[in-house]
């Protein structure tokens, strides 16, 4: 084989190899799988007469390779005549051994390359060992069917998640729920929307976020501020409410006359924006949500809990799946994990031991699966973050995977500075801004000075001038402009595979 490797040492230099070799052009150089130029080649002469010049040599770092570094040295000779010879001219021997030596070297190469292919692909050249392969792949696939891998080899996790609710906000700011939608109700019951439901935009309400719930008789929408939203054992007489009675388990919405209308349970959290609307969906209440002071769990919602190890010190799980609506109502202070064990919810502060338990801060030991996170005061909820469902990523779904590279619905407000001030993106998504041009001819746009892309908007009068432009994390975008209007929004949009 006409290659050697070695590793950095941090203070070694030279690095030897005794493979002959023609010119330095045939010497290639790598330092942890690039190719590198930073050395020089001392060839190892072999005489005035040899018929190959050099019989070795040594590399010569400039600067030593560290000791995480991985040097390979290989010959690569190109494929093409070195003499030419002419049909009047007498045949020199030491000229023609040359020229045949170089066609041998050339072989060896190539013979050290299809002795590597044989050996890295000796199993699929052989028939039998082929079928061996594919029926291998079956059995994989099969235990991946049946979740016998998950099982075996992950821990602590949520592995299905029902994507019941269909929840966008509309190019007119209004927030709809889509045909389709499985909504909910506290008494276990559920139905499946025929038909989109929507809310039309206000720009009366204030700057803060809302839940949404769909009457049961008549599956319009209803909402009330977070703020506003209540868990009591009695109707809380409050108007314009939506409120999860402790008692029966059901959530209800009080109108203005004081009647309680049975509605589901909240399908997700919307941000209002006063003076545009329903501006961005903060969350979509799939297989976990809160109102109030509770939280529930629906049906559909599968997970694993740590038992231990099995005796070859694979994981070991034991499965469960939320079979009916479950809820916990509140009335502490605390930011605390939340454990569930498909029939209850537990708050607390729990970590994963190297034996594949659960357990408290105290040491006990809990059979329960970590969910996620719970943010409350005096037992009125504020945030409640699930953990995403466990999925082994498959490659070959390709609008799944594109649609990790779209805007999500959650953004962060950002404020616009003076014409040619620079914003570097703090993950993979978008720089959005709306402002308010006075007059014809003013503009905006945004330089990607990282890829050079760019955006423009050119107001034809009193308009808004509205721009969207992709960035990869760290990226940084210049906007300029000379749109003299108000500015509605400027925000980072992340896109959905962001975390």
């Amino acid at each position: 084989m006409q290659k050697v490797s070695y590793m950095g040492d941090g203070s070694t230099t030279d690095f030897y190899f005794n493979f002959p070799f023609y010119t330095n052009t045939d010497i290639i150089v790598l330092k942890n799988t690039q190719i590198t130029t930073d050395y020089t080649i001392v060839g190892t002469p072999a005489g005035l007469n040899a018929d190959i010049p050099y019989t070795g040599g040594k590399i010569v770092f400039n600067t030593a390779p560290v000791a995480t570094d991985s040097i390979t040295i290989y010959r690569h000779l190109p494929l093409t005549r070195i003499v030419d010879y002419q049909p009047t001219e007498k045949i020199n021997p030491t000229i023609l051994n040359q020229d045949m030596n170089y066609m041998m070297e050339i072989l060896k190469d190539m013979q050290d390359k299809i002795d590597t292919f044989s050996e890295q692909y000796n199993d699929v050249v052989n028939k039998e060992s082929t079928d061996n392969l594919l029926s291998k792949i079956h059995y994989i696939n099969q235990l991946i069917d049946n979740d016998e891998i998950i099982n075996k080899y992950t821990s602590n996790c949520i592995t299905k998640i029902p994507q019941d609710i269909k929840l966008s906000i509309d190019s007119d700011n209004n927030i709809i729920v889509h045909a389709g939608s499985k909504v909910h109700y506290g008494d276990g019951t559920y139905e499946i929307l025929s038909s989109d439901t929507g809310f039309n935009a206000t720009t009366s309400f204030p700057n803060t976020d809302f839940f949404f719930c769909i009457k049961k008789s008549d599956k319009s929408f209803v909402q009330t501020s977070m703020n506003g939203a209540r868990s009591s054992a009695t109707n809380p007489e409050t108007t314009y409410i939506i409120w999860f009675n402790t008692t029966d388990g059901k959530c209800y919405w009080n109108n203005g006359s004081g009647v309680a209308f049975e509605v589901s349970l909240p399908v997700g959290v919307v941000e209002h924006t006063n003076g545009i609307g329903w501006t961005t969906i903060k969350q979509t209440f799939n297989g976990f949500g809160f109102l109030g002071s509770t939280i529930f769990a629906l049906p559909g919602v599968k997970g694993l809990i740590p038992n231990g190890r099995n005796a070859d010190g694979t994981l070991k799980t034991t499965v469960f799946e939320c079979s009916s609506v479950i809820t916990k109502t509140f009335s502490d202070t605390a930011v605390s994990d939340v454990v569930f064990q498909g029939t209850t919810f537990n708050p607390g502060s729990y970590n994963l031991g190297s034996d594949n338990y659960l357990y408290t801060n105290s040491g006990v030991k809990v059979v329960s699966t970590v969910i996620g996170t719970l943010n409350r005061t005096n037992g009125k909820i504020t945030t409640f973050n699930t953990k995403q469902p466990y999925q082994a990523l498959d490659y070959n779904n390709s609008s799944y995977i594109a649609h990790q590279a779209m805007p999500s619905n959650k953004y962060i407000n950002l404020t616009l500075g003076v014409s040619g001030t620079t914003y570097t993106a703090p993950a993979d998504g978008y720089f959005t801004v709306n402002k308010v041009a006075d007059v014809s001819g003013e503009y905006i746009n945004m330089i990607n000075n990282t890829n050079n892309m760019n955006v423009n908007s050119v107001a034809t009068g009193a308009i808004n001038c509205r721009l969207m432009i992709p960035v990869s994390k760290n990226d940084v975008v210049t906007i300029n402009y000379t749109a003299a209007g108000t500015t509605n929004w400027f925000r980072f949009v992340y896109a959905n595979g962001t975390k």
